[in-house]
């Protein structure tokens, strides 16, 4: 069985123990070893009153589920005249279980829905990975129920009632402590239930769509994002998910559908989904919620500043994704280690068992590990929330993004960005999630140590520094805002994020026109600057040199560079004529949303 004990008015969940091999009422069915239907049925009305009689008395937790089991009670319709043979098999209740797991104790419960202090990340965990230990019991039987009661439609001449009153009540007192442990865990799931939302999402066709976060700042990014993925060729739907008219006004969601009605975008407001009022949303905090009511079941979350390169559907044809129902994309991993401090609260999130013995896949990890503070980039993040397992992780995800929990979580890592794997590492789901096979790209242009990278990324200028010594003018290093993900097999660029522009703060800045990408390497090291402009140093010995004026050559080193595939040694290429393609288009489509604008500016201004 499981094991509960407190610690500090915490309730630990032993997942080791063995349970006990009692069986469960209404489990695995058997049809007797007797071969005439009326004697079965006989036999079955003895045990049916057998067990009514020592039940009498009892109290609910103490019903005789251990003296008789359904295999005995419930009727087949083979004893039932006119009745065909078919028999609809009930959904299989976890072995091993019994009326005692539904009947929670009064300690327990009030253990359970007590508050704890925001920042303890431990009692989190716990109190998380309880919930949905109890809530797989509570689909279960749900499920189970029902698929009883139309069966007992289906054959109301057995007249056998498999739920005596006392056991009735139990099941009613385990759904009413399961309804208020989900609201005291996630108060914000206002007109709708995980169970609901689950039921949903499985439901075949499974739909596959986008997601994307988007506020009166980011309109135009969006729609620049949601033309890249028409022109890649990909037909999904397109959610814009805001909170509020405050959050995408209705003017700029006029300026979105503009685009056309061929774009296939729709608006989803979170407000009309979930109780923002206990929320509070506010920037990056949004999007796992997003995800999560998302009408789609396979969803991609993601920023308004991603742009495409590829086809999005790409990333549903993973095998990664194929395996796991999710993908992951890293961040850049060769910056800086976390802090103790940063370090300790992710990992008491995790079982505590774990905490000091971290698995083969957790190593990985470059966060648990204490490598980087930086691991995983969520500008787009794949989910198949029709796995139970994933949809509990996101909603794990969407509670360190919660109003009381945020503060305490972005004081240790950057953003929700790392919130989705932590919430299945926290959910007790390690393993069960996966990441792209290739490390992040950086994309930009070529740039010297002794030229100025904010002025080569924002202005396109490579003055070098006339007092630089000999050692910065022998550095290379490729420098923008944008960070780019290659497809499944690392051919090519899939997608970035940063948006179109050098300087995404400034909106008349030019569009951005990179020549080369880098992917990170354990031989690269990164410095960063304000503006979000980013460099990456291309390791020694590698061929490519730039001139005073930013043009960029090759010289003879042993290591093949140029355009393709970039080799283990030199990590860079430039660009491929797809991923150019793609930049040559940019400027044309900024200046049409600007247009469009401008356009919806007018009209607004003529209706006033």
């Amino acid at each position: 069985m499981v094991d509960f004990h407190s610690g500090n008015g915490i309730p630990h969940l032993d997942l080791h123990k063995a349970s006990s091999p009692q069986p469960f009422l209404f489990g695995r069915r058997s049809f007797g070893f007797f071969s005439l239907s009326r004697i079965k049925t006989f036999v079955a009305s003895i045990l049916i009153i057998f067990c009514i009689t020592i039940s009498i008395g009892r109290f609910p937790g103490e019903v005789g589920w251990d003296d008789c089991t359904v295999a005995h009670v419930h009727v087949s319709p083979h004893s039932v005249p006119g009745r065909s043979s078919s028999y609809h098999r009930l959904t299989p209740i976890p072995p091993y279980t019994t009326l005692t797991d539904f009947d929670v104790p009064a300690p327990l419960r009030e253990s359970l829905l007590q508050q704890f202090p925001a920042g303890d990340s431990a009692a989190l965990g716990d109190r998380v990975r309880v919930f949905i230990m109890f809530h797989t019991r509570l689909r279960a039987l749900e499920d189970h129920l029902n698929n009883l009661a139309a069966e007992m439609a289906e054959y109301p001449e057995s007249e056998i009632n498999l739920l005596p009153s006392n056991v009735r009540e139990t099941f009613d007192s385990f759904r009413s402590f399961m309804s208020r442990f989900e609201e005291f865990l996630f108060p914000w799931l206002q007109a709708t239930s995980v169970n609901y939302l689950h039921t949903a999402f499985s439901r075949e066709p499974r739909i596959r769509g986008i997601a994307i976060c988007a506020g009166n700042d980011q309109t135009e990014l969006a729609m620049i994002s949601i033309r890249s993925i028409r022109e890649s060729g990909s037909d999904l739907p397109v959610e814009v998910m805001f909170s509020g008219a405050g959050d995408l006004s209705p003017a700029n969601r006029q300026r979105i559908l503009g685009l056309g009605n061929g774009y296939d975008v729709t608006f989803r407001d979170v407000a009309n989904l979930l109780d923002v009022d206990k929320l509070s949303f506010k920037g990056w905090a949004v999007k796992p919620f997003a995800g999560f009511v998302s009408g789609f079941a396979e969803v991609l979350i993601q920023d308004a500043d991603t742009i495409w390169v590829g086809n999005p559907e790409e990333v549903f044809e993973d095998p990664v994704y194929k395996q796991t129902g999710t993908l992951f994309y890293y961040d850049r991993r060769t910056l800086f280690p976390p802090s103790a401090e940063n370090l300790d609260f992710v990992l008491n999130i995790l079982p505590a068992h774990q905490r000091s013995a971290l698995s083969p896949f957790q190593r990985q990890n470059s966060f648990l590990d204490g490598r980087s503070a930086h691991h995983m980039e969520s500008g787009v993040v794949a989910f198949d929330k029709s796995r139970v397992h994933n949809l509990y992780s996101l909603l794990a995800a969407c509670k360190l993004n919660g109003r009381d929990e945020r503060e305490t979580t972005y004081k240790n890592v950057w953003g929700d960005k790392e919130t989705f794997w932590m919430g299945f590492e926290m959910a007790g789901f390690s393993g069960l999630y996966g990441y792209t096979r290739w490390p992040a790209v950086q994309l930009g242009n070529l740039a010297r140590g002794d030229q100025d990278e904010m002025n080569v990324v924002i202005s396109e200028e490579f003055r070098p520094n006339p007092d630089a010594d000999e050692e910065k003018r022998k550095q290379v290093r490729i420098c923008a805002i944008q960070l780019g993900h290659l497809n499944a097999n690392g051919s090519s660029l899939l997608w970035f994020n940063g948006g179109p522009l050098r300087n995404k703060y400034h909106p008349e800045s030019a569009i951005a026109n990179p020549s080369h990408l880098a992917v990170e390497t354990s031989a690269t090291h990164w410095d960063l600057r304000e503006k979000n402009v980013a460099c990456l140093h291309l390791p020694d010995g590698t061929p490519w040199r730039v001139h005073d004026n930013g043009t960029h050559y090759t010289v003879e080193t042993g290591q093949k560079g140029g355009e393709g595939t970039p080799s283990p040694s030199s990590s860079v290429r430039m660009l491929n004529d797809e991923e150019k393609s793609l930049f040559r288009k940019l400027p044309g489509w900024w200046g049409e949303i600007k247009g469009l604008t401008s356009l919806g500016d007018a009209n607004s201004a003529h209706k006033g």
